[in-house]
């Protein structure tokens, strides 16, 4: 029988097709998981492949494969025109799904593929996939790769990647240091089959797993070798990891990399709304001595075990008349922390603190009658530097000029522009020096130094067009930075 399209009709009619990429399937197979309460899965992962389901803790791929597309020798009928096309194409599929699986498994995942008609036995699916989620996730390792070899390939890391950018291959934010580390460390386990996963956890810890060794990854466009790290709750971390190291990557001055252990390089705790690690390569100040324990007999503690440290550890560091405060009704669950008025500081940090706030925040130049556009700026000011401040330190006439000045007699108009104007350089600053941990979780993801103030004025620009006076924050502020046009 002929076609009722034309060919450019079919192409468009079997391209629309391939498109949904089995959409109704995965849908009826996530109903199931849903129905069944099996939990620990994600979809649209980036993995070879793009399995259709992840099961990362057990390090399983799950892909519903149509049986028309996929050539389910049961039930794929090869449409009767066209099978000069159809056959090898089906073929590719095939070749391709074989591939796919390979790679997968040779980077240490199992695999589980799910013909789209057993969909129609629901429990017998189920029972597959429960068995396969029984099994313990493969370790691929060799066990004559100990701490002392590891060590040596660390060493074999840090001084290639210092070569690398030493010879011009610099980073300015830190996911494609992290990638890099990754391709270089796959390259020198090549011999032992560990495999590295470039589609981590987002808030796993440490970044990278490598059996019973793990690697977190530290990187600074700065001059310093000192950075914040994971929260001392650690509520992801790797259960296989034994041993764990820092790699880092120090962008600023003379560029290079080096690693230390973990539990030698932590030197301090920031406390905050959630406490975290700092950490220091080389640091003759480690923080685990002066809690008189291990950092193995701190990971085995309880999450109040572990606060009873960090409390006893922010009460000692405290200054003559300063303060603790207690962020919930609890004592014996909260979090103390050291708190100094606004008001008492010296200018210079006022400006700082204030120009860290609204690049963090561009929400602040939206409608004047939005009164909780200041609470997120308000508490990062309390949570991660422990200072209290009201909403005025953003609009109030003093924050608009400095005292003295011509401008501080100025009265009315749009307080936010004037206030941000003074703190434009302050701001600049601040885009290069905060960590890139800030601007992921406050923005949502991380953007080169260089691109922060732009970032923020198409931010800004959006938010400040509401209300009855809609202003322009590009056509106002940083008119004579380049990087920001």
């Amino acid at each position: 029988m002929p076609d009722v399209f034309t060919k450019t009709k079919r192409s468009q009619v079997m391209a629309a097709i391939r498109s949904t990429r089995n959409q109704a399937t995965e849908l009826k197979f996530a109903a199931m998981l849903r129905a069944a309460r099996i939990t620990g899965w994600r979809r649209g992962q980036r993995l070879p492949g793009r399995p259709d389901f992840v099961f990362r803790l057990a390090r399983l791929a799950v892909f519903v494969d149509g049986c028309f597309w996929h050539g389910c020798r049961w039930h794929c009928r090869m449409p009767k025109s066209r099978g000069a096309y159809w056959n090898p194409k089906i073929r590719r599929n095939r070749l391709r799904d074989s591939t796919v699986s390979t790679l997968l498994r040779n980077q240490g995942w199992r695999v589980l593929r799910i013909w789209e008609h057993s969909l129609r036995s629901p429990a017998a699916v189920l029972s597959k996939l429960d068995r396969h989620l029984a099994k313990p996730p493969p370790k691929r390792y060799k066990a004559c790769l100990n701490v002392e070899t590891f060590e040596k390939l660390l060493g074999e890391l840090c001084d290639r990647l210092t070569d690398e950018c030493r010879s011009g291959r610099t980073y300015d934010a830190s996911k494609p240091f992290e990638n890099r580390v990754r391709q270089v460390i796959k390259t020198l386990l090549g011999r032992f089959k560990i495999p590295v996963d470039f589609s981590p956890h987002p808030y796993g810890f440490p970044d990278i797993v490598l059996g019973q060794f793990g690697i977190e990854v530290k990187f600074t466009v700065h001059d310093t070798w000192r950075s914040v790290a994971n929260s001392v709750f650690e509520s992801f971390r790797s259960k296989d990891v034994k041993h764990i190291y820092i790699v880092f990557g120090k962008m600023g001055g003379e560029p290079g990399v080096r690693w230390g252990r973990y539990e030698e390089s932590v030197m301090h705790v920031r406390t905050s709304h959630v406490p975290r690690f700092e950490v220091e390569i080389g640091t003759t100040r480690p923080l685990f001595p002066k809690f008189g324990i291990t950092y193995e007999q701190f990971s085995a503690l309880s999450a109040d075990e572990r606060m009873t440290y960090i409390r006893k550890y922010a009460r000692d560091r405290l200054k003559g008349g300063e303060g603790l405060w207690w962020l919930e009704s609890s004592p014996e669950k909260a979090l103390e922390l050291q708190v100094r008025p606004f008001s008492q500081l010296e200018e210079a940090e006022q400006l700082k603190l204030r120009a860290e706030a609204s690049l963090l925040f561009p929400q602040i130049v939206g409608s004047s009658h939005n009164r909780t556009k200041y609470v997120a700026p308000l508490t990062f000011l309390l949570s991660y530097h422990g200072i209290l401040a009201a909403r005025d330190i953003f609009s109030a006439g003093s924050a608009t000029a400095r005292p003295g000045t011509p401008e501080s007699k100025i009265r009315g108009g749009n307080h936010v522009r004037r206030a941000l104007q003074v703190i434009e350089n302050q701001m600049v600053k601040a885009a290069h020096y905060l960590p890139s941990e800030l601007f992921v979780t406050y923005w949502g993801s991380d953007f080169a130094p260089d691109s922060r103030i732009k970032e923020w004025l198409a931010r800004a620009d959006v938010l400040a067009n509401v209300g009855a006076k809609p202003w322009k924050p590009s056509d106002y502020l940083f008119k004579d930075l380049p990087e920001a046009r």
